[in-house]
Formats: structure tokens, C-alpha cells, sequence
């Protein structure tokens, strides 16, 4: 396990959690997997995830609501503007995303374009829809669906993470801040 870990089709009851994972590694690669959990809300976590034949344990706190608060909805008027940084396969560059979310952007040559839009859960995640250009692209004129998260970092800066796969089963993530 390596990169970034999205867990979908979570259910969870008295404390107890479990869902499929997709395991995103910086070689482009995908696996999936599972996860169970044991947690107490806002509070702490700690499970095991299991994908590609491999098994981790963890533990987790509570992320303050001042960082990241998930019961508000997203706003785009939050992630408009320029946001620089680097992808899990060490690509640099940047996006910019309107006021609409659209954006467009390059990332170590690698032209990209798509549009975020606000969860309709109401939740503080934006749904994500991404393409490739062409070369040097590492996925070529391919598209990813996704999500992407907006997050205040201890430093004062905000903090943009975009996570998605290909329909073939590739997949990256996207970590910036301004």
C-alpha cells in the first residue's frame, strides 16, 4: 500500500466500519482491497486495510473542523483561482479553476482539463471529471472520474487534493496548496 487509499460502498453501524478500497500507487497502478474499521466519531479510528495480498493496520484522530469539515457543503467559490503542486507520479505544475469549476492546467507538460462539481450529498467533497492530453501525458487522451477535497493546512495555506481512476483502472492524485 502506497499513494493515496479511497474507500466506496462503506457501511458503517455501532462503531463498526467497512468498505472496498482502491489503492492508487505513484506508478499509475491500481489495486483494490477492503477495509474494517473500529471507531468513535470526530473522534479516533483504527482498522486494517488489505489490498494486493498485503495487510496494514492503522490508527487515526479526528481531523479538527478548522482543517477539513465534512458536514459543510463544498463551495467552489473555495478552490477558484491557481493552485500549484505535484502529483503522486511526481508530475509539477499547476490548474486553474473558474468560477464554474471547470479547469485546465499543466502538469510537467501533461495538458489537463475537466470540471469539479459540489457533491449533491451536500457534503464537503467535490465530484471530479478529468482529461489527458496527449503525449507526454502518462494516461494519453484518457478520462478519470474522481473526487476532489479542499483542506486548511496548519501553516495558514489551503490545501486542493484531486484523486481519480480511468475506466481502464488507472489512477492519480493531485496534492497543492496556495
Amino acid at each position: 500500500m502506497q499513494g493515496v487509499i479511497h474507500g466506496t460502498n462503506g457501511s458503517s453501524s455501532d462503531g463498526k466500519y467497512t468498505a472496498s478500497v482502491t489503492d492508487y500507487y505513484g506508478t499509475g497502478q491500481v489495486y483494490r482491497g477492503n477495509v474494517s474499521a473500529t471507531y468513535t466519531p470526530r473522534t479516533k479510528i483504527n482498522g486494517t486495510v488489505s489490498t494486493t495480498g498485503t495487510t496494514a493496520t492503522f490508527d487515526g484522530v479526528g481531523i479538527p473542523v478548522e482543517v477539513f469539515n465534512y458536514d459543510l457543503p463544498a463551495s467552489l467559490a473555495d478552490v477558484v483561482g491557481n493552485w500549484n503542486g505535484s502529483t503522486v507520479q511526481g508530475d509539477t505544475g499547476s490548474i486553474a479553476i473558474t468560477s464554474t469549476g471547470a479547469f485546465s492546467g499543466s502538469l510537467s507538460g501533461c495538458n489537463v482539463s475537466g470540471q469539479l462539481t459540489p457533491r449533491i450529498s451536500g457534503k464537503n467533497v467535490f465530484d471530479l471529471a478529468l482529461t489527458f492530453g496527449g503525449s507526454p501525458c502518462l494516461l494519453p487522451g484518457q478520462s478519470a472520474s474522481g473526487i476532489a477535497l479542499k483542506a486548511n493546512a496548519t501553516d495558514g495555506r489551503s490545501q486542493l487534493i484531486v484523486v481519480g481512476e480511468t475506466a481502464s483502472g488507472a489512477g492519480t492524485a493531485f496534492f497543492s496548496a496556495r
